[in-house]
C-alpha cells in the first residue's frame, strides 16, 4: 500500500516524505514539522504511537492523518479517473531525511525533474526492461528505494515487495525465487549472505552503499549482470556505475548515469 500512496502523491504533482516507524516518535514528528507536511498517510498500527507526537510538534497549524489499510483502498469512489494537475518540473517530487554531519537529520529535496531525467537514465543503465521483476529491498528511507520502484516502473516492469517478517527473518531469497524477481540493488555485505544457486532467478545485481569486495565479484560475476553503483542522496541515487566485467574492477566506480560529474 506504501507504493500506492507514494505513486498518488507524485502524480497528484506534490512530493513524499517517507518515515520509518522504526525510528523515534520526535524524530519522525521533526521532520513532519521541518517539511510543512500537512496530510501525514499512516497505517492503523503507526496511528496511535505517532499522531499524539506530530501534534504536539505542529500545533501552529492542522495535520491531517489519513489511516491507510485495504479496507480504506475498497472504499474508495470508482468511476471516471479525476483529471491529475499539470505538475511543474520544478516542484518537489520527494525528500529524504540524511542523518547530516551535525547529527540533525538534513532533508534532501528532489524536484520532479531530476527524479524523472536521472531515473529514465538509471533504469536503462541498469537493464530494466518491461520484463524486470525487481525486489524492493530497501527501506523507503534510503534513496535505493527510489530506482527498485520507479526504475522499474518507468522500464514498465513489477515491483516485488517483501513483507517486514521476511526481510528480518532470512527469507529474502526464498522470496526471490518464489517471486521470479530477477533484478536486486543490495549492499556488497548483504550479498555475501546469498549465493547464485539461493536465488536462481535472478539476472542483474547492483551493488551499492559500500565498497565492493573480491568474494562478490569471485561469487556473482560470472553468474549475473554485476554492477558497481554510486551515488550520494544529493544527486537522486545512483549517479555512476560500471558493469563488472573482471576480478580486477573492484575499485572501478565507472562513469556518469545521465548526467555531468566533476572530480575535484
Amino acid at each position: 500500500l506504501a507504493l500506492v500512496v507514494m505513486l498518488a502523491i507524485m502524480k497528484a504533482g506534490c512530493g513524499y516524505v517517507p518515515l520509518d516507524p522504526s525510528h523515534p516518535i520526535d524524530r519522525r514528528a521533526q521532520i513532519v514539522s521541518d517539511t510543512g507536511t500537512s496530510i501525514v498517510f499512516v497505517t492503523p498500527e503507526t496511528l496511535r504511537d505517532f499522531s499524539g507526537a506530530a501534534t504536539s510538534e505542529t500545533s501552529e497549524r492542522d495535520v491531517k492523518f489519513i489511516v491507510v489499510s485495504h479496507d480504506f483502498i475498497k472504499k474508495l469512489q470508482r468511476g471516471s479517473p479525476a483529471a491529475l494537475p499539470s505538475t511543474d518540473p520544478s516542484s518537489t517530487a520527494y525528500t529524504l531525511f540524511t542523518s547530516g554531519s551535525t547529527g540533525k537529520p538534513k532533508g534532501v529535496v528532489m524536484s520532479h525533474r531530476a527524479a524523472c531525467s536521472a531515473i529514465t537514465a538509471q533504469a536503462r543503465a541498469f537493464l530494466m526492461t518491461t520484463s524486470t521483476r525487481a525486489i524492493n529491498f530497501a527501506a523507503f528511507v534510503f534513496d535505493a528505494s527510489v530506482l527498485e520502484i520507479f526504475g522499474t516502473w518507468i522500464a514498465g516492469g513489477c515491483v516485488a515487495v517483501p513483507s517486514d517478517s521476511i526481510r528480518l527473518n532470512g527469507l529474502v531469497a526464498r522470496f526471490m525465487t518464489e517471486s521470479q524477481t530477477d533484478w536486486a540493488l543490495f549492499t556488497p555485505t548483504f550479498a555475501t549472505t546469498l549465493t547464485p544457486k539461493d536465488v536462481p532467478t535472478l539476472r542483474v545485481l547492483v551493488l551499492g552503499g559500500e565498497a565492493i569486495r573480491k568474494e562478490n565479484v569471485e561469487t556473482w560475476m560470472s553468474k549475473v549482470a554485476l554492477f558497481n553503483a554510486y551515488g550520494p542522496t544529493e544527486a537522486c541515487v545512483a549517479t555512476v556505475h560500471h558493469r563488472i566485467m573482471s576480478p580486477t574492477d573492484t575499485g572501478v566506480i565507472g562513469k556518469s548515469v545521465g548526467c555531468c560529474l566533476f572530480v575535484t
